[in-house]
């Protein structure tokens, strides 16, 4: 553009922006991306030479353009051109739904009408064998002794006189238990006894039987969540909301996260002093993010007096800030902002598990923890045991390596606790660890706290899943700086309050799973042997 233009103005440069590019422009970053290039002339050019005379009038000029009539219609028919395509695409949509539903019901009309003549066709058969049964008895008496003659595929059948239909005696036990799952079959069940102290708490039979009888329920999640914490009993961690159900009265903990606080300002010029202008647009989020009150700024010499008087006497008192440093501010934010997802295998694949660990988590828990505490050493063990290959349902899809996290973690606790030089029952009720269960770009914390009784001598572990959940990648960026800016706070101001265990040496092994649920033929079932 600027290689052919003498004259610049800003409605030129946005019809030569339309042109040039695909996607879709928007105004506040196209005006600013306007301003940055006369910038960058006047700076580069010496003063009094042409072009920077030519920028400097276009500076000044640029504030008028921006509310001319023509920069207005230009943004107004944008903004219908969008519309237009995103109403074109969903018409189109819906023309396709309406020719899927077509073919289906020319289907069942076909279906039907071969019914219908396949009845009529048998019964004239059968009409026409009645009229040739006088000239030959030999063969066959009545017609009706063709309904009654033993058919090995229809023997035990029973007849649908609405339809005509003829359903085996399995076909009607189905049709029978409709939304109940069938009994076990002892061909195709694993049996696995799981041995469980009920010493451990008075509430473990109760919990052991509603657990036990959640496998057979007749959605597959549910039976496969039953068979999940069958395996956390032999580690003695029992479910919380399960537990809750089985007469364990305990409130849950609740998980307050502060409102990130920081030096705005400083933030703000380190941000402006890079050319990419996806860290600019980040200073005008973080804008907005202050203005409605999600995050604060802690420089009060750079707070108006009005909004400084507010913040003291007003309702800014009363949230609870946590301040951040200005470096792990700018380093998360350059981060999540920069971070670009690599598909693996071609287009439209998912990005590898290890590109995002190592790219997006590995560098945001680093700061996290290391600008918090120089004494912590992080250590990545990217070639992992666990597979990795899990469905993708934003991060909240239950899969069978939460087990393997769940061991792991239920292991270091009990070491650290038995290495405690004798806790009272209170301290050992506080203590929790917790669990971070990354699935793709988002990130689901759980936690585990034991419950201990020092009169009665019982002692097990509660799972209290998702307390917490941040994605960092959504269409919208605004809530992708929110949720990281929160997610610091809460790794700082919670995670790293109740400490940070080592992990294991060696993990539990997972399997990869090729079905999201397991087949029956290899699929285990957990009892409680007879005392």
């Amino acid at each position: 553009y600027w290689e052919t233009v003498s004259t610049p103005t800003l409605l030129s440069f946005l019809e030569y922006r339309k042109k040039a590019v695909t996607e879709r422009l928007f105004k506040e970053q196209e005006h600013l991306r306007y301003q940055k290039d006369l910038e960058t002339i006047v700076s580069f050019y010496v003063v009094g030479t042409n072009w920077s005379n030519i920028a400097t009038l276009a500076i000044n000029n640029l504030k008028n353009e921006k509310t001319s009539s023509q920069v207005n219609d230009f943004w107004s028919l944008e903004l219908e051109g969008f519309n237009y395509e995103a109403v074109t695409s969903v018409e189109q949509k819906k023309l396709e739904l309406l020719k899927t539903c077509g073919k289906i019901q020319a289907y069942q009309t076909g279906n039907n009408y071969l019914l219908r003549t396949s009845t009529i066709v048998e019964k004239m058969n059968l009409n026409n064998l009645d009229e040739s049964s006088d000239g030959h008895d030999n063969i066959i008496n009545h017609p009706n002794d063709i309904i009654s003659m033993k058919n090995p595929f229809l023997e035990n059948s029973q007849i649908n006189v609405n339809t005509g239909r003829t359903m085996t005696e399995l076909e009607t036990i189905n049709s029978q238990s409709i939304g109940k799952r069938a009994h076990k079959d002892e061909d195709h069940d694993v049996t696995k006894n799981i041995f469980v102290d009920y010493s451990k708490h008075t509430l473990l039979k109760t919990y052991c039987k509603l657990l036990f009888d959640l496998q057979d329920h007749h959605l597959e999640e549910d039976s496969q969540r039953a068979r999940h914490l069958a395996i956390m009993l032999e580690w003695h961690v029992v479910d919380y909301e399960l537990f809750n159900e089985a007469g364990w009265i305990e409130n849950p903990l609740l998980i307050n996260v502060s409102v990130p606080c920081f030096c705005f300002k400083l933030v703000s010029d380190v941000l402006r002093q890079h050319s990419n202008y996806r860290l600019h647009q980040a200073v005008e989020i973080l804008q907005k993010l202050e203005a409605k009150n999600i995050i604060r700024n802690n420089d009060y010499d750079w707070i108006p007096s009005f909004t400084l008087i507010k913040r003291i006497f007003g309702q800014g008192m009363n949230d609870q800030c946590y301040k951040i440093d200005v470096l792990t501010v700018i380093s998360v934010l350059s981060t999540l902002i920069l971070y670009t997802s690599t598909s693996c295998g071609g287009a439209g694949n998912p990005p590898p598990e290890n590109h995002i660990k190592s790219e997006l988590w590995a560098s945001i828990f680093s700061k996290a923890f290391i600008l918090h505490d120089a004494n912590f050493v992080p250590v990545w063990e990217l070639h992992h045991l666990i597979s990795g290959n899990s469905v993708k349902r934003n991060g909240h899809e239950i899969h069978k390596d939460n087990i393997v996290v769940v061991a792991e973690a239920v292991y270091e606790f009990n070491r650290i606790l038995s290495l405690s030089q004798n806790p009272s029952e209170e301290e050992v009720n506080k203590a929790r660890i917790h669990i971070g269960l990354v699935n793709g770009t988002t990130i689901n914390f759980s936690t585990i706290r034991p419950i201990y009784n020092q009169e009665k001598s019982t002692f097990i572990y509660a799972c209290e899943n998702s307390v917490l959940s941040y994605n960092l990648k959504t269409e919208d960026i605004e809530t992708c700086i929110q949720n990281v800016l929160r997610l610091v706070t809460y790794l700082r101001e919670t995670i790293c309050a109740d400490a940070l265990p080592k992990l294991p040496v060696e993990a539990v092994k997972s399997r990869i799973s090729e079905t999201k649920f397991t087949p029956r033929v290899k699929r285990q079932r957990n009892v409680c042997p007879s005392e």
